[in-house]
């Protein structure tokens, strides 16, 4: 995970004073299948070991020693997304706009690739093709297969013709100037 040097906290004894503190942390697994599994638990700092406590029906338990991540939270407090240039720029929330960038992104790599929808929506951030689908269908009035259908899968030759050049300024906007 990145992060920048002005957050970073590498002291052990900062680290544990504020894993005490929180208390609760989410827990990152492989499960018996080797997928990731993150559970939410209460956890408490003994020297340097970590221990949580889980509930039987948890299969968590199951999966015995091996890899693990932690991810303690600390106090989260609220940002106005006015304050954020893209609010101004765009109109809208950081979060909305960033959804629409990667369905834009969906309906670029629908007309520009082979990739299965699949593909495309773990390439842009969706949990999966279900997901994508119902964003989707939000933001374009048609589920992914259909506008692929819709409007071809282009070649590389055909992306770089006039033809599709105002479908793509018209994903995303401000392309032209990029190129």
């Amino acid at each position: 995970m990145y992060i920048p040097d002005h957050f970073r906290e590498a002291r052990p004894e900062v680290l544990h004073d504020a894993m005490r503190q929180i208390g609760f942390a989410t827990l990152v697994t492989h499960d018996v299948h080797g997928g990731l599994e993150a559970n939410h638990l209460p956890m408490l700092v003994e020297g340097n070991v970590l221990r949580g406590h889980v509930a039987r029906a948890n299969t968590v338990w199951k999966s015995g020693e091996g890899d693990a991540l932690a991810i303690f939270l600390g106090p989260h407090g609220y940002v106005s997304p006015s304050w954020y240039p893209s609010k101004a720029e765009t109109g809208k929330a950081p979060q909305a706009y960033a959804r629409q960038i990667r369905l834009r992104t969906a309906a670029w790599l629908l007309t520009s690739s082979d990739k299965t929808v699949a593909d495309i929506a773990s390439s842009c951030g969706f949990s999966d093709a279900s997901h994508l689908g119902r964003e989707f269908r939000k933001q374009f009035g048609l589920p992914p297969m259909m506008y692929r259908e819709q409007r071809g899968t282009a070649s590389t030759a055909d992306m770089a013709s006039a033809t599709h050049a105002a479908e793509y300024d018209e994903i995303f906007p401000g392309r032209a100037q990029a190129i």
